[in-house]
């Protein structure tokens, strides 16, 4: 247990050792999937407590969702994401694997829980302060995140790494625009 909190603690510090310290711990496909699975699950929980466990609307217009089909989505959404990062990733020179990848992004998501967990305490002290360190938390929490993506791509700099998501996640959202037009979603309901 004092590893794991070690960990927790010099991941918010020093990202890029934290990362070198999640990716020397052995692992393979299996563990690195049951980790993701799990995380994400954990994580959905986590949204519906933020939602007082109702049913989530993740597009406007939609049909509520239930946890299950919450889960399968961020699932694979993650999944998507990280495949894309790896592979833009490459063409900045990096040389990630995804099943590093994937192991990466399980450890960001149980920092993402304890982020939201503290979130969730903050409310029920203060309304305003959540509100502000929840802007702070977000800040860092893409420190971290680029820092974890260098180390896991083999790049020399968190801009590159910043760089590599968002053309992943702008050329996804394009691609999923495009594709929710052509199964007749209206552009304007998923807009506003």
């Amino acid at each position: 247990m004092n590893f794991i909190f070690n960990l927790v603690v010099e991941s918010f510090r020093d990202p890029n050792v934290a990362a070198q310290r999640v990716l020397a711990i052995k692992h393979d496909l299996n563990l690195s999937v049951s980790a993701y699975a799990l995380s994400i699950i954990i994580s959905i929980v986590t949204l519906f407590g933020f939602n007082g466990f109702q049913l989530v609307n993740i597009l406007p217009g939609s049909i509520p969702l239930s946890p299950f089909i919450l889960v399968a989505v961020m699932g694979m959404a993650n999944l998507v994401v990280i495949y894309f990062v790896m592979l833009i990733g490459r063409g900045f020179g990096g040389n990630g694997r995804l099943i590093d990848g994937i192991w990466i992004f399980s450890w960001l998501q149980v920092l993402q829980i304890i982020i939201q967990i503290g979130q969730m305490v903050l409310m029920l002290v203060s309304v305003s302060l959540a509100t502000f360190l929840s802007l702070m938390a977000s800040v860092v929490w893409l420190w971290v995140m680029f820092g974890f993506v260098t180390v896991w791509l083999g790049l020399h700099s968190k801009l590159i790494s910043a760089l590599c998501f968002l053309i992943a996640i702008f050329g996804l959202s394009i691609g999923f625009s495009i594709l929710l037009v052509f199964f007749g979603f209206n552009p304007e309901a998923i807009a506003s």
